[in-house]
């Protein structure tokens, strides 16, 4: 089961350590897109996915994305309407963090091509 993972409990500055890693598990399952919760899809991604918030649609969306060891693979801001391309990207399992209204937000997602 390749679902979508958010940890309510975590607001750090970074991906600091493997306790914050482990925090991602399948504990808390991210809301689906009806609610007010951020969400990317599609999850599994084929190389490309998109980042739904429920922020202000013309405000960019600083994001990073972390190996599942935390190291940083990728870090760019988009406006809302951009998919993310993960072309540089192996098949894995990865972390996308996002700032929203001054808080970060975790989700993990499969990239399966």
């Amino acid at each position: 089961n390749h679902g979508v993972y958010f940890n309510q409990n975590s607001s750090t500055t970074g991906i600091e350590n493997a306790i914050d890693l482990a925090l991602l598990g399948a504990n808390t399952i991210l809301p689906s897109k009806e609610s007010n919760s951020p969400y990317l899809f599609p999850n599994p991604s084929n190389g490309e996915i998109r980042l739904i918030t429920n922020g202000n649609e013309l405000q960019p969306i600083e994001f990073q994305i972390y190996s599942t060891s935390g190291k940083l693979m990728i870090q760019n801001t988009i406006n809302q309407q951009e998919k993310i391309k993960l072309d540089a990207l192996p098949n894995g399992n990865y972390i996308l963090r996002l700032k929203e209204n001054f808080d970060y937000k975790k989700m993990m997602f499969n990239l399966n091509r």
